[in-house]
């Protein structure tokens, strides 16, 4: 998973939202917003993981 502040450039480059690259495909706009919310949920739980794991 790259840092997440890769995320924009990367996206600006292959011409696609954070969101299709979270999702791994290209989205729909009548599941945007569930998966939106499912892709910030699962960020949330990675960053959390990632900074337990360093501080242990």
């Amino acid at each position: 998973m790259p840092d997440l502040s890769l995320f924009k450039p990367l996206c600006d480059e292959l011409g696609i939202t954070i969101n299709d690259l979270l999702c791994g495909e290209k989205i729909s706009k009548d599941q945007y917003q569930e998966k939106f919310e499912e892709n910030i949920v699962n960020t949330i739980d990675y960053s959390t993981k990632k900074l337990i794991n360093m501080v242990m």
